[in-house]
């Protein structure tokens, strides 16, 4: 069983505005929930995440992370984001404390188009990331869904499982199983945390050998 956060590190999901003016990062941000995920199989490396406010015992292990890293390219172009967004919004259960917001359906895409980079050299998709105030975000899909606010989104009406490869479609449940359970601010207190946001101004397109670099760092070979 997967430990959950305790209430207290729960706080209000910012509402995601257009970039407008350029923040003060802080030079030594907080750290972390100290985090473990597990597996002999797992294309996901044991993840160190820190925090004074949890005891080492607040740890997590998930040893049922299964998908196989060595299958080799996908002769297929790039996704499309909003696609990629369709699926990992269809993933979300309603009985999830923590509905799919557009806030948290970017950090998703963002962990998404990483461990892709990581384990296949290429992209899942096409469209830019960029790191905006409340962390990396995909512009084009943002927008579309921007009407919605804070407000839970809603299931795609033309949602077609077919269209999506067998290696995408693990992919992608592999991250929702990691990082799906996280709320909203806290996906973002991780990905304020990494490298391919840190080393990124304000509003510029997140490059991927940046995170491609990064994510190599966090899978099994």
């Amino acid at each position: 069983m997967i430990s959950e956060f305790p209430e207290h590190l729960e706080e209000e999901k910012p509402e995601l505005t257009e970039p407008i003016v350029k923040p003060h990062r802080q030079s030594n941000p907080p750290s972390l929930t100290e985090t473990y995920i597990r597996s002999n199989r797992s294309w996901l490396t044991e993840t160190y995440i820190r925090s004074n406010r949890l005891s080492p015992s607040n740890v997590i292990v998930d040893e049922d992370l299964e998908l196989d890293a060595r299958k080799g390219l996908s002769e297929t172009e790039a996704s499309n984001a909003l696609d990629i967004a369709k699926y990992l919004i269809t993933l979300a259960s309603p009985e999830e404390e923590d509905l799919m917001t557009n806030l948290r359906l970017q950090k998703l895409l963002y962990y998404a188009q990483g461990f892709h980079l990581a384990l296949f050299g290429k992209r899942l998709f096409s469209e830019k990331i960029e790191a905006w105030q409340y962390g990396p975000v995909v512009p084009d899909v943002y927008r579309i869904y921007k009407q919605y606010g804070s407000n839970p989104l809603p299931q795609p009406d033309d949602f077609n499982i077919d269209q999506y490869s067998q290696e995408t479609q693990e992919l992608l449940d592999e991250v929702y199983e990691v990082y799906g359970q996280y709320t909203a601010p806290i996906l973002k207190r991780f990905t304020d945390q990494e490298p391919p946001y840190k080393e990124t101004d304000v509003n510029e397109e997140i490059a991927l050998d940046l995170m491609k670099a990064y994510f190599e760092t966090q899978v099994v070979k």
